[in-house]
């Protein structure tokens, strides 16, 4: 360069990648040694110049979604930091330097990935931040509400069965099904606040498997089915009484009633208590199904156990009475 020019102080150095510009020396010299040019040098001999840069430093905030927690360790810090769900930290890093993240899951969450500074679904990566920002892993719940029906104390003589319905979750239950589809549609859902505890109550007034389905926030889904609800008929029927008492017309009965009554399957009726006696009437014995007489009918000999929709007959003798007619005279 020739003798006496003066050079701008911005055309003799280029900014590194993470540095920032500080200042030009005259000479080589440690930083705390060197006097800055104030002013553009001229040239009138030969001259070394150093120009002086300091690595930028990022403040990187650690972060962790509801389920988890993120360890970050740096170049420079062996202990590192651990975040949480609504427990951030927060970290220096210069330029040029690395920081570990490594995800874990808490029980019943699963990792799912990482945003912002970084992406990508392996638990632990490793980073050079050229910029400031958050770098959070994120978690997702995985575990199914728990659900639990309570059943009403079965009667023998019941048109209908009431059940407790609960569903429990630690994220918040937001939607439940109850009926006799085993897989309903999303519309079949009732949308409700989201709350950790649900309970509600629901009358069965018809036989059939019933299930009960609860969804949480992040849709895990659990079910249950409820014991398998039969229906069971009786008919009574008062028989006519021809010729000598006790004995009756083979399927000829001169009235008949019946009732369907709700219960859960497996239950077993006490044959006493699953008819009533007509007025005029005197029991003679239950059957299975429905019989075209009672000489047809093989009448039960112990209590039945509800295993399907089921039709019982009851038959009942005409009670006879013998009047007496007296003449009187004088």
């Amino acid at each position: 360069m020739p003798n006496g020019t003066t050079i701008p102080l911005t055309s003799i150095y280029t900014t590194p990648s993470g540095g920032t510009y500080v200042g030009i020396s005259s000479g080589t010299a440690s930083t705390s040694a060197a006097t800055l040019l104030s002013s553009n040098p001229t040239i009138n001999s030969n001259t070394t110049y150093t120009a002086w840069f300091n690595r930028n430093e990022y403040t990187i905030t650690i972060a962790a979604s509801v389920g988890g927690y993120n360890e970050v360790v740096t170049q420079n810090n062996t202990t590192g930091v651990v975040a949480s769900y609504g427990n951030a930290e927060t970290i220096t890093i210069r330029s040029g330097e690395s920081l570990t993240a490594t995800a874990a899951a808490i029980n019943g969450y699963t990792f799912t990935g990482w945003s912002v500074l970084s992406t990508g679904t392996t638990n632990s990566l490793t980073l050079t931040p050229n910029k400031t920002g958050t770098l959070t892993a994120n978690f997702a719940d995985k575990t199914a509400p728990s659900i639990k029906v309570i059943e009403t104390t079965s009667t023998i003589n019941s048109t209908s069965q009431t059940v407790t319905l609960n569903c429990v979750d630690g994220v918040g239950v937001t939607a439940y099904y109850f009926g006799t589809n085993n897989s309903p549609s999303a519309s079949d859902y009732i949308s409700i606040d989201s709350t950790t505890n649900f309970t509600t109550t629901k009358t069965v007034s018809s036989a059939g498997a019933y299930f009960f389905n609860c969804k949480d926030g992040s849709e895990n889904e659990g079910q249950y089915a409820t014991k398998v609800y039969r229906s069971y008929t009786i008919d009574n029927r008062l028989l006519t009484v021809t010729g000598t008492k006790g004995t009756y017309t083979s399927g000829n009965y001169a009235s008949s009633s019946s009732a369907t009554y709700i219960i859960p399957y497996g239950t077993t009726i006490p044959l006493a208590n699953i008819y009533t006696t007509p007025t005029g009437g005197v029991h003679v014995g239950i059957s299975n199904g429905v019989a075209s007489s009672i000489t047809s009918a093989t009448l039960l000999t112990s209590n039945p156990t509800i295993s399907a929709n089921m039709t019982y007959t009851a038959w009942f003798n005409r009670i006879e009475y013998t009047v007496t007619v007296a003449t009187g005279g004088n």
